[in-house]
């Protein structure tokens, strides 16, 4: 694993800025002739290097090999429609990229429908000949669960047809038998919140976690043994998984590849940025993700060859 390339995109030396750095962590990345686009979910890129003026969506193109940034994107301000969502799907379809916000409803507290109402609700479609957004009929939401209003424990984590694991506490994880409700192990842990999504791979539980600590787990679905518990030195995080090897980032810039098989570090590099608490993708055996200077507002792509 190398770093093939890392170009700055917001802040000090740049053409734009960012306004509220943390909502810019959640892209999409797509790939397309040669191009890796990517399509930022909040709508808080501005004009200027400061982060001050009008607030815009942003969707930003750049050369696969090189790094060059070909051509940005801005949807309408910010002031006229929030974001384009938290959660969405993005694909192309012969010139355009077609952006389906998905709005979303969540399960309150009390059990009843609540909705994000801020949320964009249309599908926007990007064309990539003239730059153009359009916009189409509202799209149908999606409900999810979620912590508004809810009890923080106990908070599933994961369940399959044979194993449903849960927090019992911000210390005790515990799994049962889906069938017959027994308890088959408990663990102890970190004091912790889940982050981000959680994934089974070939018997094993991948997650990170968030405020107080950030770590990468990773924990034998069968016994609950804790087979990887690495520091990410920043709340929360993301990763990938991709040909047998775990990888993400952490609050110093460094980007680690850990070996589903020995749970040892084959591989790490260091970006310019904190790279934890920012998606990893692998497109076509290369890596990228988003590094962040919260404090200047800086921002980063970089990718990595693998």
């Amino acid at each position: 694993m190398r770093l093939k390339w890392e170009h700055q995109i917001s802040g000090e030396g740049t053409d734009f800025g960012v306004s509220g750095i943390g909502s810019v962590f959640y892209p999409h990345f797509l790939s397309h002739d040669d191009n890796i686009y990517i399509i930022h979910n909040a709508g808080n890129f501005t004009r200027e290097p400061d982060g001050k003026g009008a607030r815009y969506a942003m969707c930003s193109e750049f050369n696969q090999t090189n790094g060059f940034v070909n051509r940005y994107f801005f949807a309408i301000p910010q002031e006229n429609h929030p974001t384009f969502a938290a959660y969405w799907d993005c694909h192309f379809s012969d010139t355009c990229i077609m952006i389906d916000t998905k709005p979303y409803e969540y399960v309150d507290g009390s059990g009843q429908i609540a909705t994000a109402s801020s949320y964009y609700r249309k599908v926007l479609c990007l064309n990539l000949t003239n730059g153009d957004f359009n916009e189409y009929g509202e799209c149908n939401p999606i409900i999810i669960p979620s912590s508004h209003n809810c009890p923080d424990f106990p908070r599933n984590l994961y369940s399959n047809e044979k194993y449903h694991v849960y927090m019992k506490s911000a210390q005790s994880m515990i799994c049962e038998d889906v069938t017959t409700g027994n308890l088959l192990w408990q663990q102890k842990t970190k004091l912790f919140e889940t982050g981000t999504r959680t994934q089974e791979v070939n018997g094993k539980l991948l997650f990170t976690t968030t405020k107080t600590n950030g770590l990468m787990y990773c924990i034998n679905l069968t016994n609950g043994e804790i087979l990887l518990m690495h520091d990410m030195r920043l709340n929360g995080g993301h990763y990938t998984y991709h040909n047998g090897i775990i990888y993400f980032g952490n609050g110093k810039g460094h980007i680690t590849a850990v070996s589903d098989k020995t749970f040892t570090v084959t591989d790490t590099i260091k970006a310019t940025y904190p790279t934890a608490g920012l998606p990893i993708n692998v497109i076509d055996n290369h890596l990228y993700t988003i590094t962040v200077n919260p404090k200047g507002g800086a921002m980063a792509i970089a990718c990595c060859e693998l």
